[in-house]
């Protein structure tokens, strides 16, 4: 946490505009301090005994491109597994972290969360997923959530960054010009990562189908983006969760769409941080 804290303070200090390898750090800090944001929104009230996973998670690496030289970080695949949970908790469902499997709803339904730095690994830690579900639980379908992020080449280790000129105005004469310049520079970073994202879905799509069967798969996308413009400055993180089934079991789809739900409670306000305004 410390080392976060003093990327932001050293970031604070720079010259606006300014661009380096310090980027890559600071755009780390940021998602994984929002995640525990995340995380603590949904829990807070609750008497969850989540001591050990928030241990793990501390004492993981700060900055994950170390990740390659260490074995056993296991922290980041623990806080995946809560900001999973939360979007469920937050959407109303009744959840538990303290089971076999990752997470439990309502008792009857389980989930399973996997994280993955490279497209080789996909199918496999599906199939794993699966497996586990199956083994724990003793039943054949459930809900895999597989972070990508880290997979994509395209993506690794990438800081968006996006100035005005760069952007397509689709609609000069909008009656609320600011909302619409919104509007479209999130479209504008969505669709530069979704081009990326989705090849790596494409190619392993027919696999995927085969080996989930009545399960439902969410692979999840989470980059960090940063707008400059002649004020201001501001860094987000745009988030793309891709839902996956052979709709067999409609039950496990409406629970993953539901859970959309949870951004409401997240992000009441939604209103970029800006530096420099």
């Amino acid at each position: 946490m410390n080392e976060y804290i003093k990327v932001f303070e050293a970031y604070e200090n720079t010259i606006p505009g300014t661009i380096n390898e310090e980027q890559v750090k600071i755009s780390i800090a940021h998602i994984e301090l929002e995640g525990l944001r995340i995380v603590y929104q949904a829990f807070k009230d609750r008497n969850d005994n989540l001591n050990e996973k928030i241990k793990n998670i501390i004492k993981g690496v700060a900055f994950k491109y170390k990740q390659d030289v260490i074995n056993d970080d296991k922290c980041r695949e623990f806080l995946y597994e809560l900001k999973v949970a939360a979007y469920f908790l937050l959407s109303g469902y009744n959840i538990s972290v303290s089971q076999r499997a990752d997470v439990v709803i309502n008792n009857d339904t389980f989930i399973e969360c996997k994280k993955i730095t490279s497209e080789n690994k996909l199918i496999t830690r599906i199939d794993e997923a699966l497996k586990q579900i199956e083994i724990k639980e003793g039943v054949r379908n459930g809900i895999i959530y597989v972070d990508i992020t880290d997979a994509i080449p395209e993506l690794k280790d990438v800081f968006l960054i996006m100035n005005n000129k760069k952007i397509n105005y689709s609609n000069l004469n909008s009656p609320d010009p600011e909302m619409q310049f919104e509007r479209e520079l999130r479209m504008d970073f969505f669709n530069k990562i979704n081009k990326y994202s989705s090849n790596l879905i494409q190619r392993n799509i027919t696999k995927i189908s085969k080996k989930i069967g009545d399960s439902v798969l969410v692979l999840n996308v989470e980059l960090p983006v940063l707008h400059l413009s002649p004020l201001h400055e501001r860094m987000g993180i745009i988030k793309i969760a891709y839902n996956i089934s052979n709709r067999v079991d409609l039950r496990l789809n409406f629970i993953v769409e539901n859970s959309m739900r949870s951004l409401s409670e997240l992000y009441p306000n939604t209103k970029s941080k800006t530096r420099g305004d």
